[in-house]
């Protein structure tokens, strides 16, 4: 069962993130420990106790108790926990509480990229996420992959495991729409796609995952502990990328690409978008970001509190026609989803208006 889905009463055998941890002593003088957990689904868990423990559990732990109840608050009262050091505490990051398919969208990031017509600017672009996931700023040392499984942010957007991923394949699909709306040169093109797959790099630097927990590192908390934080390290990891791989582009375009990394926050940042390009970049950047709070939020779980009811007070979701069923619904026949006569009528008269 997923934690989320437990309730007062229910036995719990599950593996839960120590965010904290504390031994304290009770009424009658016995020691107990008091601790906050997180699940693989996300829920958070506070204030629960280990009774007669003097041991203050740490890292990722397998859990025997029970849900109770203090003061409206659910927590575990465990009997059991066992420290489990195989298991890394990255598992137990936050997930999306939507579906999402990473396959899909590491398929769907190759395909942009490759999609861009100038060779030097696609090789460029393949390179430089290549290299700087697998390397760290600013020495060039090698690590781990990371691209695709770092958050996207902090806490206001895609705050889970493969957001970074996501919100990069969001802001490519917004952007590129755009561009073929507006009917951009296919230089344009090529650098818009580019801006956008290298728009967050700096997010690789500026927050980290301990112990399943996002926090700011030294590089992050040099610029105030801000969001924008990643726009300057960025900026400066794609200086850096150019200098160790003496990758070649022309002035104009490394100019672009550093105002779309520097400026992709619009009026929230310090430098403004100077083309089409990094203007579509931000506007891009702020859908992808502004939906996924929002549908997050409409989605989220009870533990969820702020931003659940900040999107249930701001917006509303729409039921499917599979969910209305109901026959009175105008527009909704059997079929659901085909126009009864009446909307038939209707359209027809209104379309003629514009065909007169």
């Amino acid at each position: 069962m997923e934690a989320k889905n437990l309730k007062v009463g229910d036995q719990v055998t599950q593996h839960f993130l120590i965010l904290e941890s504390s031994v304290n002593k009770a009424k009658n003088g016995k020691d107990y420990v008091s601790f906050d957990c997180r699940a693989e689904d996300g829920t958070m868990f506070t204030g629960c106790k280990i009774w007669d423990c003097d041991v203050a559990p740490e890292g990722v732990c397998l859990i025997t108790g029970k849900m109770e109840e203090f003061n409206s608050n659910k927590q575990i009262v465990a009997k059991i926990v066992t420290v489990n050091t195989e298991l890394s505490p990255d598992i137990l990051q936050p997930q999306c509480p939507l579906p999402m398919d990473v396959e899909y969208l590491r398929n769907e990031l190759a395909f942009h990229i490759g999609s861009i017509i100038n060779d030097s600017l696609r090789e460029f672009t393949k390179g430089f996420l290549g290299f700087w996931s697998t390397h760290t700023f600013p020495g060039g040392a090698e690590c781990e992959p990371r691209f695709s499984r770092h958050p996207g942010g902090m806490r206001v957007h895609h705050a889970y495991r493969h957001g970074l991923l996501q919100h990069t394949v969001e802001v490519i699909q917004h952007a590129v729409s755009a561009g073929a709306i507006h009917k951009i040169n296919t230089h344009e093109r090529d650098l818009l796609i580019a801006g956008c797959a290298i728009h967050d790099i700096g997010k690789l630097e500026s927050s980290a995952v301990v112990n399943g927990v996002y926090e700011y590192t030294a590089y992050g908390r040099i610029y105030g502990w801000s969001s924008n934080a990643h726009l300057y390290i960025g900026a400066q990891m794609l200086s850096v990328y150019c200098a160790l791989q003496e990758a070649w582009m022309s002035q104009s375009e490394f100019a672009m690409l550093s105002n779309i990394m520097l400026s992709h926050h619009g009026p929230h940042g310090d430098v403004k978008p100077k083309s089409v390009v990094s203007q579509m970049v931000h506007l891009a950047d702020m859908v992808s970001s502004n939906l996924n709070r929002m549908n997050c939020g409409l989605a989220g779980t009870e533990e969820d509190d702020i931003k659940r009811d900040i999107a249930r007070e701001s917006y509303i979701r729409i039921p499917d026609y599979e969910e209305i069923k109901d026959e009175d619904e105008p527009g909704v026949n059997e079929d659901y989803g085909a126009e009864d006569d009446s909307a038939r009528a209707m359209f027809g008269t209104v379309s003629g208006l514009y065909d007169s």
